[in-house]
């Protein structure tokens, strides 16, 4: 084999690497975003937040093995699902005082955020196994949040 046919075989792989580097992470921070998002005040809306999201979810999907993409559907069904409770809540429901949420709105808000973060975890355990990283990942959150 000459060296040519192996730098050529080489390049497309690093490459790879480098995009999975860049956009794996991006994914998390746009869940995050949405995670963090306040239930009150209604606005903003997510919908930019969304499509950012979905944005760099489609684009690690195109780059991500087999188990990432797996979990990363994971992830995306929840971020829509807490959209959906957000959006549902936001409908049906008044803010408490100081833009609080109720009580009766905080257990399926609570419910979504769960499996969110839960999915969020199975997805940053698989892309790190993707990029090669090891174990003991630790997220970084806000401390109003449950992970």
């Amino acid at each position: 084999m000459d060296g040519g046919s192996y730098m050529f075989r080489r390049k497309p792989a690093e490459s790879l690497m480098r995009a999975r580097v860049e956009v794996y992470p991006q994914v998390d921070i746009a869940a995050m975003a949405i995670v963090t998002t306040p239930l009150w005040p209604a606005e903003p809306t997510l919908d930019h937040a969304y499509e950012t999201f979905e944005h760099h979810a489609r684009h690690a999907a195109f780059l991500a093995t087999s188990g990432t993409v797996e979990a990363l559907t994971e992830l995306v069904r929840a971020v829509r699902d807490l959209i959906g409770t957000m959006s549902r809540l936001r409908t049906e429901s008044r803010p408490g005082y100081g833009n609080s949420v109720g009580a009766a709105d905080q257990t399926p808000l609570d419910d979504a955020l769960g499996v969110v973060h839960q999915a969020r975890k199975r997805y940053v355990q698989a892309a790190r196994t993707d990029l090669g990283l090891p174990d003991g990942w630790t997220p970084i959150d806000p401390p109003d949040t449950e992970v």
